[in-house]
């Protein structure tokens, strides 16, 4: 719930969750069966001013600000004194801020989608196109990396082949040997221990899928030429960091 001051005590005391769960929640029942609430309702106070210290102290030290992880008003908060600054930030949960992250070279991150559309060749990377032209529109290097998030809670790309999996029926899928983008490496079935994973009915189960990833993008229509802003990203990440010590020197 909102309080006006931020280091207020708590409005509501649920300290004895871990002891008793349901007497701890009973007050609340009403509020937990009802409608979801709308607004602020999230560390509604923004940054402290220590926050607000700690951000500018970053900046002259040429560090790197990850943003996505702030609270929506300390997110706005935030953007307003790193664009004050002309200073980049990192949104390592895929957030841009409408674009206006590019602006300052920094940085975000997409994936590809899964199910083919027959009908529709190419959808597969409707999300990165999309991405890549916001960028190239608030002047900022067209490239943009993964974000897969794999921490045992967030779900990886999932299957294109099972019951249901995809909601149309799927074609074209992921066969061996295939090569790699750059060609100078062909794949063949990935093993773990002495199971054999199906890319095409399991998903991608470990990062060592990702060349399955992009090749199923690929059998999808999907040309190299439009896969490039996947494999600049590392050159994108270093541009801005480069943005960083250049507007960390200025800041000094």
């Amino acid at each position: 719930m909102p309080r006006a001051d931020y280091l207020a005590p708590a409005p509501n005391d649920l300290s004895g969750f871990a002891e008793d769960p349901v007497a701890t929640l009973a007050p609340y029942l009403g509020q937990i069966m009802g409608p979801r609430l709308v607004g602020d309702y999230c560390q509604s106070a923004g940054l402290t001013a220590l926050g607000e210290t700690l951000l500018r102290e970053l900046m002259i030290r040429g560090m790197i600000i990850e943003v996505d992880h702030l609270p929506r008003r300390s997110y706005a908060r935030a953007f307003e004194i790193l664009e004050a600054n002309d200073y980049p930030a990192a949104g390592t949960h895929g957030l841009n801020n409408g674009g206006r992250i590019y602006a300052r070279s920094g940085i975000s991150n997409t994936g590809l989608g899964r199910c083919h559309d027959p009908a529709v060749p190419g959808t597969t990377i409707d999300r990165l196109a999309g991405r890549v032209q916001l960028i190239v529109d608030n002047g900022g290097y067209p490239a943009e990396g993964f974000g897969f998030d794999l921490n045992g809670f967030a779900g990886a790309p999932g299957p294109r082949f099972g019951e249901g999996a995809c909601p149309t029926p799927q074609d074209d899928p992921v066969t061996y040997p295939f090569p790699s983008v750059a060609g100078d490496v062909t794949f063949t079935e990935p093993h773990v221990g002495n199971r054999t994973i199906d890319f095409n009915t399991e998903g991608m189960v470990h990062i060592g899928l990702m060349p399955e990833l992009i090749e199923d993008a690929r059998l999808d229509g999907v040309t190299d030429e439009q896969l490039e802003p996947l494999f600049r990203s590392a050159e994108g990440y270093l541009r801005m960091w480069e943005r960083a010590e250049l507007r960390a020197a200025a800041l000094r």
